[in-house]
């Protein structure tokens, strides 16, 4: 009952409420892949005053690739050719440790196929958004392919799996981390 309640206060936060949005956006074809993790491996990467969520002992780090639909400022209706695109990110679960103790989520990258959404988003919402080419075909399994970053700090590294995803060198290097990483409790 516990785990219940907690994952229903993630999904339905009162705090949401308190604060007029200021974008809207669809998310399609989505798939959470999640591997347990070391809190401890996580936490010189996150920062102080954030908790790292467990479940069981382990942190868990997820990879999220799906597709962004009528991406748009809050009064502007979404434009052709700029407001569809595939994202990729990978990302942990948090909690503020604070007086709201607000969950949330922790990206290490955020990778996007529409660099004008990239620059936006960081710039505007100081997020970890960087620049990728990928498509996405629709099917009975999303697919999002031909990865690759901007960034020449991270070479180009593309591999696919039976599911279709592909990801750029910031999403590879935090995977390899978390696959090489004992699986010990938090």
């Amino acid at each position: 009952m516990k785990v219940l309640q907690s994952t229903l206060a993630r999904l339905t936060p009162a705090h949401v409420l308190e604060r007029h949005w200021v974008m809207s956006m669809q998310w399609h074809n989505l798939l959470f892949m999640h591997w347990p993790i070391s809190a401890n491996l996580l936490r010189p990467h996150i920062p102080a005053g954030l908790s790292i969520d467990t479940f069981h002992g382990n942190a868990y780090i997820a990879v999220v690739p799906f597709v962004m639909r009528h991406v748009r400022p809050r009064g502007v209706p979404s434009v052709p050719g700029i407001s569809f695109f595939p994202e990729i990110n990978l990302r942990t679960y948090v909690t503020a440790q604070d007086q709201a103790q607000k969950p949330g989520v922790w990206f290490f990258s955020l990778d996007a196929h529409n660099p004008l959404a990239v620059r936006l988003a960081r710039t505007l919402f100081h997020l970890p958004y960087f620049d990728a080419t990928m498509s996405a075909q629709a099917g009975l399994c999303s697919t999002v392919s031909n990865a690759s970053t901007d960034d020449t700090t991270a070479p180009l590294t593309s591999t696919s799996s039976q599911h279709g995803v592909m990801k750029s060198e910031h999403t590879q290097h935090h995977l390899n981390t978390a696959q090489h990483a004992p699986h010990a409790d938090a």
